[in-house]
């Protein structure tokens, strides 16, 4: 089958590798529709992640297929030609077959396109960002970043309560894009001085949240952010960012700073993703798994947009371009979805 592969920074290719096993607690799926990460692949062939030490890396951690083989002890009630959201990198990649254990994919409910579903990973990260900030009605929220997370969280901030102010870096499309879906205010950091502008937003106050959904390169953001936020307020660090403000500047506003990892609790977990091992819900309310299932939910009620923020469509023998696109044309991205015979 076709796979795409990392064969070192900044190169991308297809490659022909076995179909996967089916897994006892899993299913086989073709893939329909996968998604490219804009922030984690695009570093890993920039060679920021470690692609230049793991040649022929496999990518890929979002997508949609169709199941066709159910593994014995799968336990979920799913049969051939299902539609499943896939999660997981080494599972849910950007290959045309899959196999993926029970708690690294959802059924996709009716009304969602297989192509909303392969959001479903993306989603469940900011989703998981949201959560961590504990957005409550009429909070202010900040979100820092215009690409799928930022734009998703900002959709999920709203849909908590929050109101949203939308910022990002010299892209104005994906802030007008931001508008449309919901922000209140949205800012270019370079037309403006963001942490005037919020105090302006928020009535001098600072925001209730501020969610860093961005990968700058370069220093400064983390404490851009701290200016930003109200005293006790909250930052949530959904993308990457180096902590490199001074513990004063902290200190004085006694913010709270959390992280968010990836889409949700189990994620990294080996008992949870290999081994199918569930958190009881009345302890972990919200796992990865339980964050896809809601994440699809929205979709199927129409409470979220992904289909705007697909800018490029590529057929799946068309990777290299597709990549080529995210990581040397980026203001003129916001997802790029691969497309699969299926």
């Amino acid at each position: 089958m076709k796979q795409v592969v990392v064969h070192g920074a900044g190169q991308v290719g297809l490659s022909e590798v076995a179909k996967p096993s089916l897994r006892a607690n899993g299913v086989l799926t073709q893939t329909l529709y996968s998604v490219i990460s804009t922030g984690t692949e695009a570093w890993t062939v920039e060679g920021q992640a470690g692609a230049d030490q793991r040649p022929n890396q496999v990518l890929g951690h979002s997508n949609c297929g169709r199941v066709l083989e159910v593994g014995p002890d799968c336990a979920k009630p799913v049969v051939p030609g299902d539609l499943v959201a896939c999660s997981g990198m080494q599972m849910a990649t950007h290959g045309e077959y899959c196999s993926v254990p029970r708690n690294m994919f959802a059924p996709v409910p009716a009304g969602v396109e297989p192509v909303e579903a392969a959001f479903a990973t993306l989603g469940s990260n900011s989703m998981h960002g949201v959560r961590q900030g504990r957005i409550e009605l009429g909070d202010k929220v900040v979100v820092v970043g215009t690409g799928p997370i930022g734009q998703m969280a900002a959709q999920l901030a709203r849909l908590s309560g929050g109101r949203a102010m939308v910022i990002g870096h010299g892209n104005e499309m994906r802030l007008e894009l931001a508008r449309r879906l919901g922000a209140e205010e949205v800012l270019l950091s370079s037309e403006a001085d963001p942490v005037e502008a919020v105090m302006g937003y928020t009535e001098g106050l600072g925001a209730d949240v501020v969610l860093m959904c961005a990968a700058p390169k370069g220093s400064g953001i983390m404490g851009q952010c701290l200016d930003m936020v109200r005293k006790n307020g909250r930052i949530v660090v959904v993308g990457l960012a180096e902590l490199d403000f001074p513990f004063v500047q902290w200190q004085r506003k006694e913010a709270e700073l959390l992280v968010s990892r990836a889409y949700g609790p189990g994620r990294h977990d080996p008992s949870y993703e290999e081994k199918g091992i569930d958190y009881p819900s009345n302890y972990v309310r919200w796992t990865l798994n339980r964050n896809m299932q809601e994440f699809l939910q929205l979709l199927a009620e129409k409470k979220v947009d992904v289909k705007s923020l697909i800018s490029h469509t590529f057929p799946i023998g068309e990777a290299e371009a597709a990549f080529d696109q995210v990581v040397n044309h980026r203001d003129e991205v916001v997802s790029v979805v691969l497309q699969y015979d299926g």
